[in-house]
């Protein structure tokens, strides 16, 4: 069937939806353009290793070109969707207006803040590359910030303490992981979340939990984080967690 005549599939996101779409659609008679702000796939539930230095970007990233270099239907393009007009059928990035005859909406989710924009600047969440890579930046700093107070002896042993005091909001997978990777006896390390559901099951708890005890990390607290700051945060029953301000 001539291009003008095959219908037109637009896939908004090359996440773990948009590629399986992708995938499933690639190489039928249809015309099918994949649209992404990113040109490769992120392997998502790794991205804790490359925060904790395990893994380097590249490791968790593949092309999507790559991914469908077999099917000859498949465009890609790297843009960023503005709006979509779903009366016309069209699609606008920031220089182009792409129309279509079927529309697949699959761009992911992003964390919370609940309210608190001005949150992000001290604490990165854990969803794209970019977080990673500058958790990763600030955990290294951390470190190398702490071995030079040791080697120059500049304060005393609560301060130097404190520079090696993470917390971790959230315990979920990612979070669960982020600890166990992080975990050394120079480190400590809070873990909080908001309910006692982690991880959906409770055997998936228990199992989780149970391989941060060797670690000597405590078990989540169960708190709700009321405010943000430089070196503390401040929970709603109004106890405050000292943290690195770094990180």
């Amino acid at each position: 069937m001539p291009d003008q005549q095959r219908p037109r599939v637009v896939i908004v996101g090359a996440g773990f939806g948009g590629l399986e779409a992708a995938k499933k659609l690639a190489c039928k008679d249809l015309k099918l353009t994949i649209l992404d702000r990113t040109n490769y796939h992120l392997f998502q539930p790794l991205l804790y290793q490359v925060a904790t230095a395990a893994l380097s970007p590249a490791d968790i990233a593949a092309p999507v070109r790559a991914i469908l270099h077999d099917c000859k239907n498949v465009e890609v393009i790297l843009a960023e969707v503005q709006s979509v007009d779903v009366n016309k059928r069209v699609v606008q990035t920031g220089d182009l207006r792409i129309a279509y005859d079927y529309l697949i909406l699959a761009t992911g989710s992003r964390h919370s803040y609940f309210g608190h924009p001005e949150w992000e600047r001290l604490a990165p969440g854990l969803k794209s590359l970019e977080d990673a890579v500058e958790i990763r930046r600030r955990i290294l700093m951390a470190f190398e910030y702490a071995e030079k107070m040791y080697a120059e002896n500049m304060a005393d042993a609560a301060e130097r303490s404190g520079v090696m005091t993470f917390l971790i909001v959230g315990a979920g997978f990612g979070g669960l992981e982020a600890a166990k990777k992080l975990a050394c006896k120079d480190l400590k390390l809070t873990i909080l979340d908001r309910t006692n559901y982690h991880l959906f099951q409770p055997l998936l708890y228990q199992v989780a939990t149970a391989a941060l005890s060797p670690a000597d990390i405590a078990a989540p607290v169960r708190a709700i984080l009321h405010d943000c700051k430089n070196v503390e945060v401040i929970l709603a029953e109004v106890q405050s967690v000292d943290v690195n301000k770094r990180v």
